[in-house]
């Protein structure tokens, strides 16, 4: 159990480390030096950790989604959502969602480019941090986009609670914008377990 704990946290932190490569990347040129200095280092240093269990046959199975979030992991991969799929598998989040009817408010790839070289060091240098930020986007109730609508609170899987509010045809949770799924099978309507809402900014732990 130790040795897959461990495995699970260097995944997660190359993960964290190619968001880190891929946001500063898209930096000014002005700062491109110092942005590759930085993530030549948290690139390397994470590679090194991960390949020390290689060829060990531990098995990443229990890293992945199981067959009842199928749905949500299908509308992540379809809309803009890569980031926050590949952060879902590799986190221990999927496996307590087991049973639960369950909202995700899943920040789009942009949201993810959007933080800042700051954040993204922190995530890359820390990634069991991860494992929070997945639960502060999983409301622990299955609602549709008008049932979020309507209410004035919620309560996220980490135990937050966060304001929605309403300004005409737009919604808002904890400030981040969110975006009614495409995908029916994800709307959160009776007889589905998981529903998935596109939102436009990382939940990040308020100061």
């Amino acid at each position: 159990m130790e040795r897959h704990a461990t495995m699970r946290t260097r995944s997660l932190a190359l993960v964290a480390a190619a968001a880190l490569t891929a946001a500063l990347a898209a930096c000014s040129d002005d700062d491109t030096d110092s942005g590759s200095d930085a993530t030549t280092e948290v690139t390397t240093e994470v590679t090194t950790a991960d390949t020390t269990d290689a060829g060990t046959g531990d098995s990443t199975a229990d890293t992945e989604l199981d067959e009842r979030l199928d749905a949500a992991a299908d509308a992540l991969r379809a809309g803009d959502f890569s980031r926050m799929l590949d952060l879902l598998e590799l986190s221990g989040v999927a496996d307590e969602l087991e049973g639960r009817e369950i909202t995700i408010l899943a920040p789009s790839d942009e949201a993810f480019d959007a933080l800042s070289s700051d954040e993204l060091q922190d995530l890359a240098t820390n990634p069991t941090q991860i494992d929070d930020i997945i639960k502060r986007h999983v409301l622990d109730e299955l609602l549709t986009y008008d049932e979020l609508k309507a209410l004035s609170e919620v309560t996220t899987m980490s135990g937050e609670t966060l304001t929605v509010e309403v300004d005409g045809d737009d919604v808002r949770v904890g400030g981040a914008l969110v975006t009614p799924p495409e995908d029916d099978a994800v709307s959160g309507e009776p007889g589905q377990e998981v529903a998935v809402f596109g939102i436009d900014t990382v939940l990040l732990e308020s100061s």
